[in-house]
């Protein structure tokens, strides 16, 4: 699948470094990643479970429709990363 075909961003918090990091790599816009920076801004990190509140927002801003593909990332101690790829 096409990362363009991927419309919804859900990326753990974990500070301004962490979300640039996946903005710059995987070629994510500020409006891509609006959700989490919202949490990050508003809570600071959450740690781990931050993906969730930014889901909450993803949810509440009524931008998701059927078929649309979306991707959650949230990270753990070390190098762990979790992802899963939804649609909706």
């Amino acid at each position: 699948m096409p990362r363009s075909d991927i419309s919804q961003w859900i990326v753990h918090s974990g500070g301004k470094k962490v979300i640039d990091a996946v903005r710059a790599n995987l070629g994510l816009s500020r409006r891509d990643v609006r959700h989490t920076t919202g949490v990050l801004r508003d809570h600071g990190n959450l740690s781990s479970g931050s993906f969730l509140f930014s889901y909450e927002r993803l949810q509440a801003d009524h931008c998701v429709g059927n078929g649309d593909y979306g991707v959650l990332m949230t990270m753990g101690p070390g190098s762990t990363i979790e992802m899963a790829l939804i649609s909706w």
